[in-house]
């Protein structure tokens, strides 16, 4: 499992253009499971998800799907 301190950096490094004229950053996270219980290679507890998006939300960010 990732530390919070790690998805935020994985945030900002993994940045895609999404306008033709480059104008626009947006960061991608992606995770492979978020569900209760214990973490795992690919899972992420849900506790652990929430406070993950909370943390990025009071930095600014917000979350599209």
């Amino acid at each position: 499992m990732l530390s919070l301190p790690a998805i935020l950096i994985l945030a900002l490094a993994c940045t895609a253009t999404v306008l033709p004229w480059g104008r626009g950053r947006l960061p991608i996270l992606m995770y492979h499971k978020v569900r209760p219980g214990p973490a795992d290679g690919l899972t992420v507890p849900l506790a652990v998800f929430r406070e993950q998006m909370k943390t990025l939300s009071q930095a600014g960010y917000e979350s599209i799907s």
